[in-house]
């Protein structure tokens, strides 16, 4: 079994203002960050009025790293039988599950402020596999 945390993710703006064009800096927090846990097109994980582009020439006031992604729960089982056969032969079956609650792994968030999409989730990775077997050793 796996738990873990997500990723900390900084909220990134345009560099424009700063006369940077192609590069980013941090966007500013206009608001009290609240998580809403959504999931998919339309759908916001974090509230996306939380967070404003920089228009002015200075850098942005959010931290670095202050919002979390998706965290990961994962849980793999394995089974293995053994039947002898004769006196040094033997065969083993295996069966192997990972991902057995076919729990979603999404990906992160559209982390800028700039883009259409922003704080939204549109990916997820991970699903369920089982894989049976069977070996022989002599």
């Amino acid at each position: 079994m796996a738990l873990f945390t997500g990723t900390p993710r900084s909220i990134r703006a345009s560099g424009a203002s700063l006369n940077a064009p192609g590069q980013w800096q941090t966007a500013d927090q206009v608001g009290p960050v609240r998580k809403l846990g959504g999931v998919g097109p339309g759908q916001h994980y974090y509230d996306p009025s939380s967070f404003a582009p920089v228009t002015e020439q200075r850098f942005g006031n959010s931290g670095r790293n202050i919002l979390d992604t998706p965290g990961v729960t994962n849980l793999d089982l394995s089974i293995f039988k053994k039947f002898p056969i004769g006196e040094t032969a033997e065969a083993q079956f295996r069966a192997e599950f990972f991902n057995l609650t076919n729990t979603p792994q999404f990906g992160r968030f559209n982390d800028n402020v700039n883009s259409g999409g922003f704080m939204t989730i549109t990916s997820a990775s991970n699903p369920r596999v089982a894989r049976i077997g069977l070996r022989f050793s002599f």
